[in-house]
């Protein structure tokens, strides 16, 4: 009860942080990666543009947003360094990326932080945002297209028109993780109350970056570990000089909300970890895992569907969660799907949604009484994990940012084999 009273206090207390145009040597900042990235012949010249203009951004508010599109620029230039076609300039190539490779090291160095006694300014954007924008206004204005919608899938947005503008305004930041069988409790309490892991999919550390930005927002105490692993034969993960995936774990106590199916409870965040995508797990003990680790003070009454975070305020009474649900069965492939709407001030409008769909084989299939199919299908020796190219589960968490659905996370994954 103790925990449950403090994270409420948190979340009134800590209400939506203003975020207000970026200063002007932020906004300089991304004018400038904007006009080095939008060249007509692209070369050594405009990368290295490309990169003074994020490590500048860095150094103003450190941030995974400027490491991620610093890191992405690395991975997209490594392959200019390699010796096809007899390229002259290869050397060249292969010095900038060995180079601003250390730049990177020392921004992982930088992300450790105390907010609380050294305020740093919020972003909710990416530095390459302002490219996206640039190119969505020249193309409204080119082709005559809606500006709004352009701005929208400029930004990233674009997931199809939601229901209205409701609760999350431009001022307010969101992050999250969609649950069902993503989340795992721990068998026993700790001194804090009940443990869950949310596992999630990714393609770098940067999808942690919204949920530092909270936690920057809220002035909170941020510790970043890294590590570096090999890349498994699956994985898509975004690798960095080395050819190794980057690892992060960020410990840290951001308060949180978990939607079970009768409603919110608060919870707290204590650590966030980036370990690579979903085909690229790895047994190693000392490899990171992609998960997030919440605490409750109770357990949770009834299944999670979405863990979030955000620097709005949320009042759990007003809120309500509805989830549908709905069951098919295919040959012998049973596909379970739950779909919830999280109305979070009670207007009657979706301000997050959830997908949480699995497929199970069912191994009996052929000899049950079709009248019978869907209820016997449940019973559990005649169900199994689908397995190789034919699973298609689904955990997706959006939110309804201006309008538009905006994915937070999505667990998208073909059985890895």
């Amino acid at each position: 009860m103790q925990l449950a009273r403090l994270c409420g206090a948190l979340m009134l207390a800590m209400a939506g942080h203003a975020l207000a145009e970026p200063s002007t040597a932020l906004a300089q900042a991304e004018a400038d990666l904007a006009r080095a990235t939008l060249v007509e012949k692209p070369g050594l010249a405009s990368a290295r543009a490309q990169f003074e203009a994020l490590r500048k951004h860095f150094a103003l508010t450190p941030s995974l947003h400027a490491w991620g599109d610093h890191a992405g620029l690395l991975n997209q230039l490594k392959a200019r360094g390699a010796p096809e076609g007899g390229d002259p300039e290869a050397p060249a190539w292969q010095k900038l990326v060995a180079a601003e490779f250390a730049q990177s090291q020392k921004m992982r160095a930088g992300l450790s932080r105390d907010f609380g006694k050294a305020p740093a300014e919020v972003l909710a954007h990416p530095p390459s945002t302002a490219i996206n924008v640039q190119i969505a206004a020249r193309s409204s204005r080119e082709f005559k297209l809606d500006p709004a919608r352009m701005t929208a899938m400029g930004l990233g947005r674009w997931g199809g028109r939601a229901p209205g503008m409701s609760f999350f305004k431009p001022d307010m930041l969101v992050a999250g993780f969609a649950g069902g069988p993503l989340v795992g409790r721990l068998r026993t309490r700790d001194a804090e109350g009940v443990v869950y892991r949310v596992s999630y999919d990714a393609r770098s550390a940067a999808a942690l970056a919204d949920l530092y930005e909270i936690a920057k927002a809220r002035g909170l105490a941020v510790k970043a570990t890294w590590r570096e692993a090999e890349l498994a034969d699956l994985s898509s993960s975004l690798t960095n000089g080395r050819g190794r995936i980057d690892q992060l774990q960020l410990t840290l106590r951001l308060p949180v909300w978990v939607a079970t199916e009768k409603g919110l409870l608060p919870g707290v965040l204590r650590s966030a970890t980036y370990g690579s995508d979903g085909c690229g797990r790895s047994d190693k003990p000392e490899d990171f895992r992609s998960q997030a680790e919440i605490v409750l003070a109770q357990p949770a009454r009834s299944p999670i569907l979405a863990v979030f975070a955000t620097t709005a305020a949320v009042d759990a009474a007003r809120a309500r969660v509805l989830p549908q649900r709905e069951t098919r069965l295919s040959s012998a492939t049973l596909t379970h799907r739950v779909d919830a709407a999280l109305d979070l001030d009670g207007d009657g409008v979706a301000d997050l949604r959830t997908v949480i769909s699995e497929d199970r084989e069912v191994g009996q299939a052929p000899w049950l009484d079709p009248a019978r199919a869907l209820a016997d299908a449940w019973r559990p020796e005649h169900l199994r994990k689908a397995a190789g190219w034919y699973a298609y589960d689904l955990y997706q968490l959006e939110a309804n940012e201006q309008g538009w659905w905006r994915v937070l996370s999505r667990y998208n994954l073909v059985t890895c084999t």
